[in-house]
């Protein structure tokens, strides 16, 4: 097969991190917003933990205007002014995030009415503007900037920015951190940043220290909730996914989503996994029947399988199927549906496993485990999709003007 092509970056992390930061400013304004109000060590603990929550949101935008920002403004010029909005939210946000610090920093060290009250009225300041900006940067910003960097160079900066300048403990915490009531797909990309020794020292190291931590901040939780509180999510069933259903509404006309999936050789522009596909048996164009071959990657595992397109109708539908091999006798069908909606297209993907051998899903789900909740992943790849296909819409556009 052909060279690979550049990986779109993976920036599921950045969502999580979000999340986690959503996460805890509604904990700490739930925890300041009703009797009984934390006193003693609890009040210094969540004092302590908003503290280092801004130093942590200071850090996070600092790595994206220095590091982020400046390489997409150069892969996409078109994204000057998002990404403008971006550095001046930042700009609004900066003090707010330092009037949350001094805020917590007093609030731990005294024990009056009135520093619980500053510090709840700065949190909820912080979090009205924060939350917007979080939420039209996951929605508009992200999928530009997946397609546009590489996800070596997104890797390149998160080492630079967000682990280079920690140690292993602040590494160890801040996975915790992140882990803490993730759903199980997310819990593995969370724990697959790091290699398997390393990853097993932050995974088991930690875990303990940080529900120790959050009990202090948060106050004793439900043993028997699920997932775990304050500890690592659950892992799910160990066996990967035998059927699937994800949908979502990208800002691009039906035409242009159609046009990059339906040429199967571009699925290295946006797909996480399959990073080439060329066809094969003189196939040239999605019309039934025709077969293609996709290379594909996960962690540390790479294989390739044989798909046949079974239904084709331009522009609303497009299935395929993988085809059983000696080494490989399962099949999956994949589905896409495309719609014309307010905003651009919904996109539905759906996939079905109509051969599906016990002991193969078993050795899936071990050696692949990306696959025993593909949730996340496939949303992303369509988010991407979406991001391709404005910006082949927006080009085209440019080029047809006199």
């Amino acid at each position: 097969m052909k060279a690979t092509p550049t990986t779109p970056a993976d920036l599921r992390m950045m969502g999580i991190v979000h999340d986690a930061l959503r996460r805890d400013l509604s904990r700490a304004t739930a925890a300041l917003s009703a009797a009984p109000y934390p006193e003693g060590d609890r009040r210094a603990a969540l004092g302590s933990h908003v503290v280092w929550l801004m130093g942590f949101l200071e850090a996070h935008h600092h790595g994206e205007d220095a590091g982020l920002w400046p390489l997409v403004r150069e892969r996409e010029p078109a994204a000057a002014a998002l990404l403008d909005d971006m550095e001046a939210d930042h700009e609004h946000i900066a003090p707010l995030v330092a009037a949350c610090a001094d805020a917590a920093r007093a609030y731990g060290n005294t024990d009056s009415s009135g520093a619980r009250a500053a510090l709840l009225s700065a949190l909820e300041n912080l979090t009205d503007a924060l939350l917007p900006h979080l939420d039209r940067e996951e929605a508009e910003v992200l999928p530009i900037v997946s397609v546009s960097i590489s996800d070596a160079e997104w890797k390149a900066i998160d080492e630079e920015y967000y682990v280079a300048p920690k140690s292993m403990a602040e590494l160890g915490f801040e996975g915790h951190w992140l882990l803490d009531g993730l759903d199980p797909g997310r819990y593995q990309v969370v724990v697959h940043q790091v290699p398997a020794i390393p990853r097993f020292v932050l995974v088991h190291g930690f875990a303990r220290r940080y529900r120790r931590y959050a009990t202090r901040c948060w106050g004793p939780a439900d043993p028997q909730a699920t997932p775990r509180p304050y500890g690592s999510a659950a892992r799910g069933p160990r066996k990967v996914g035998l059927s699937g259903h994800v949908e979502v509404v990208v800002p691009a006309p039906v035409e242009s989503v159609w046009a990059v999936i339906a040429d199967v050789t571009r699925t290295g522009e946006w797909s996480r996994e399959c990073r080439v596909v060329e066809w094969v048996d003189g196939a040239g164009r999605a019309i039934p029947g025709a077969r293609f071959r996709g290379a594909n990657k996960a962690g540390a595992w790479s294989w390739s399988r044989y798909n046949e397109f079974v239904e084709v109708d331009e522009p609303r539908t497009l299935m395929w199927r993988t085809v059983p091999e000696r080494l490989f006798p399962d099949s999956t069908e994949w589905r896409f549906s495309f719609e014309d909606v307010e905003g651009g297209t919904r996109i539905t993907q759906e996939f079905h496993a109509v051969r599906a051998p016990a002991v193969l899903i078993r050795l899936y789900a071990m050696f692949v485990p990306s696959h025993v909740d593909r949730a996340s992943e496939l949303h992303g790849d369509l988010v991407r999709i979406g991001a391709v296909a404005a910006r082949d819409a927006r080009r085209q556009a440019q080029a047809s003007r006199p």
